[in-house]
């Protein structure tokens, strides 16, 4: 895929503070101080929120009579958060607070949940609002009083069997995370009991915040606050076990640490460790189940490899087509089709479908790149059932159809030409890049996410080694004064060290940033791009 680069600042032989400068004021910042730095002035009063007085008082109810309360948990990062807040905020005042959260990645309630039959009265589900009314009412008709804390669109009237409290009902941030509204819930309570326990959660929703890609753009100030508040207050236990492998704790150590931990643990049908281990407060404990999330990546990545022979197989004579696709066996667990789609996506740039079938029917995961809405194009079809994020979503499709959708599809992009631009706030030289010029950098990137990225960077080298890591699993460029890596690389490596013995120059385009390498520490750049110039 044509890949092109806009470089928004050339500023070769400029020093790090008109750098820095800059870029701020090319990224249309209107006051650095405030954004960088958001103060809890921008956190929205809790109220806000509708329902939240009629939540907050059965909140009440139940803590005055000592009720016992059954949190449900959404499987994913956020979810798990929003829980792990409700659970601890509870648990301040000595409750039987039950949990219970569902295997895989099921989202909403389930008929074996709503058929137990030792529920408590009191129920709050948190960040998994169901697409219909139908277990709602069954839960209220046995008698069961239902909050709902949540985030996602809302497409039923659910008043008359739950409480919901939704960021999508008339509230001023609409990109407010399950977490978020969770959090908010606490600081509703804490406000008609005269208590400040929700100052000990707000690191939990900052997660959550980050992993479920909330908005963090100028326009949304209260998602910046919450997530300065969560990273300078620094208030979870496994938050500080977690984040401690990355250089300061911040955005991107959820991005790519505590986030892809806890989605393994799910895909694996381990969510409940997952959850365990965000509400235990005995270190031992945490230990152990941060050790079998860590097993359940490993298991993740050991699914996903036992598969590849067969996936490259099928892939053969697919590489000239406008599409790929390939068929994982019926015991694939659902969970790990996804995976599979974002690494051939990753290696061919092009529209993904990992696929399993299931008699009459084919589901799967699809991945797409370089198209403004590829599951809009893919439910225009009329052959498939496709719901999710643009380029990333989960689709469904009649076996007997699968062969018209695929010409289709292949029709209605057979003049395409798959393209990416790259946005790039400056090209620098990399002599100015030393441990001040990082750590200013890492200042600005604390808080980053969707809508408000990294600052990305492009170095011209002259002089370098190319080297490897993992037996050549991951590609290393080493100059005089930092390194250069990209993971999971597909690079041409004799081309590579053509260019090193010939002396020509690579742009390298990334994000930077200090890490360990073994016992080492060094500046880097993790590589979004590189080219050899002619």
């Amino acid at each position: 895929m044509k890949t092109e680069l806009n470089i928004k600042n050339d500023l070769s032989g400029k020093d790090f503070s008109d750098v820095f400068n800059s870029i701020i004021e090319s990224r249309n910042i209107h006051n650095p101080d405030e954004f960088f730095n958001p103060s809890d002035e921008f956190i929205n009063d809790p109220f806000d929120l509708k329902n939240m007085d009629v939540a907050a008082g059965i909140a009440f109810d139940i803590i005055s009579k000592r009720k016992p309360v059954l949190v449900y948990a959404d499987v994913d990062t956020d979810g798990i958060c929003a829980a792990s807040i409700v659970v601890r905020y509870l648990r301040f005042f000595d409750l039987d607070v039950r949990t219970y959260i569902n295997e895989g990645k099921i989202h909403g309630t389930t008929d074996e949940f709503v058929n137990l039959n030792n529920l408590p009265e009191d129920i709050i589900i948190v960040d998994s609002l169901d697409s219909t009314v139908n277990r709602y009412r069954k839960l209220k008709t046995k008698g069961h009083r239902v909050i709902v804390l949540d985030h996602h669109a809302i497409t039923k009237d659910y008043d008359k069997y739950i409480t919901l409290v939704s960021s999508q009902r008339d509230y001023s941030n609409n990109s407010l995370c399950g977490a978020g509204v969770a959090w908010q819930f606490t600081r509703a309570v804490d406000s008609m009991l005269g208590t400040m326990y929700s100052e000990q959660l707000s690191t939990l929703a900052f997660v959550g915040t980050v992993a479920d890609m909330m908005e963090l753009d100028e326009d949304h100030m209260e998602n910046r606050a919450i997530v300065n508040k969560g990273i300078n207050d620094c208030n979870s236990p496994i938050c500080k076990t977690l984040g401690g492998g990355f250089s300061g704790f911040n955005s991107h150590a959820v991005s790519f640490g505590i986030g892809p931990l806890v989605n393994a643990s799910v895909r694996m049908y381990q969510g409940n460790v997952a959850l365990d281990a965000f509400l235990t407060d005995d270190d031992d404990t945490r230990k152990e189940l941060i050790k079998s999330m860590k097993k359940c990546k490993d298991a993740q990545n050991t699914e996903v490899e036992s598969h590849w022979k067969t996936i490259e197989t099928q892939l053969n004579g697919q590489e000239n087509n406008q599409i790929i696709y390939v068929f994982l066996p019926e015991d694939c667990p659902d969970t790990v089709t996804g995976l599979i789609g974002n690494r051939l996506l990753g290696t061919y740039q092009k529209p993904v479908f990992v696929l399993v079938d299931r008699s009459s029917v084919i589901t799967g995961s699809a991945r797409s790149v370089g198209t403004n809405d590829f599951r809009k194009l893919c439910n225009s079809t009329k052959k498939c059932k496709a719901n999710g994020h643009e380029s990333a979503f989960g689709i469904e499709i009649l076996k007997e159809e699968f062969k018209d959708f695929i010409d289709d599809i292949s029709n209605k992009l057979k003049d395409f030409e798959f393209s990416r631009t790259l946005n790039v706030d400056a090209l620098i030289d990399s002599e100015v890049v030393n441990d001040t010029f990082v750590w200013r950098n890492g200042s600005y990137d604390k808080i980053t996410g969707q809508g408000f990225e990294q600052f990305t960077f492009a170095i011209d080298i002259e002089e370098y080694e190319i080297s490897n890591m993992s037996n050549g699993k991951h590609l290393k460029i080493v100059t005089d004064n930092m390194i250069f890596v990209e993971w999971n690389t597909k690079c041409d490596w004799d081309r590579l060290k053509e260019a090193s013995l010939l002396g020509e120059t690579i742009r390298c385009v990334g994000s930077l940033a200090s890490s360990y390498f073994g016992k080492t520490r060094y500046n880097v750049m993790y590589l979004d791009y590189y080219e050899v110039l002619d």
